[in-house]
C-alpha cells in the first residue's frame, strides 16, 4: 500500500530457474515454492505497474555464494544447481537486478541460456517434458 500511495517504487522477488524449468524431479517442494514466487511476482507486475510500481523477479541458475555450505542435505543429496547453465558471481547477479530495476524489466536471469530453454519448452511443452523426464531418469542430465 505504501508504494501505491507514493506512486513509485520497485519490488524485487527471488525465485529460481527451477521455478520455471524442470531440472530435477527430486526437488519438487523447492521447485513448487519457487514457481509460486514467480507467479506471485507476475501477478504483482500486472497489478502494480499502473500505479507506477515496478516488479522484477530474479530467477538465478547459479550464483557463487556460500549457501551450499549452510544447507542440510535432502536425503543423501545436496541441492542441485541448474545443469548446463553457467554460475555467475554475486556482482553479476546484482548488476542484472539493478539493470532490471532501472529498465523496469520483469524477468532477471543469471544465465542467458535459460531463455533458449524457455523457448524450447514453449514450442511444445509435452515434448519438452518427455525429453526432460528421459534425461533425468537415464542420468544424462540433472
Amino acid at each position: 500500500p505504501g508504494l501505491i500511495e507514493q506512486g513509485h517504487g520497485h519490488v524485487v522477488n527471488t525465485a529460481s530457474t527451477n521455478g520455471i524449468i524442470v531440472y530435477s524431479y527430486d526437488r519438487t517442494p523447492y521447485a513448487a515454492s519457487k514457481a509460486a514466487v514467480m507467479m506471485l511476482s507476475e501477478q504483482l507486475f500486472v497489478y502494480l505497474r499502473p500505479f507506477g510500481v515496478g516488479v522484477s523477479c530474479l530467477a538465478p541458475a547459479g550464483v557463487m555464494t556460500n549457501i551450499v555450505e549452510h544447507m542440510r542435505p535432502v536425503g543423501e543429496q545436496l541441492p542441485l544447481r541448474a545443469p548446463d547453465f553457467p554460475i555467475v558471481t554475486a556482482d553479476v547477479a546484482g548488476t542484472r537486478v539493478a539493470d532490471a530495476v532501472e529498465s523496469r524489466a520483469f524477468l532477471v536471469l543469471t544465465a542467458d541460456e535459460v531463455r533458449d530453454e524457455l523457448r524450447r519448452a514453449g514450442d511444445d511443452l509435452d515434448a519438452y517434458l518427455l525429453e526432460r523426464e528421459a534425461s533425468l531418469h537415464d542420468g544424462t542430465d540433472g
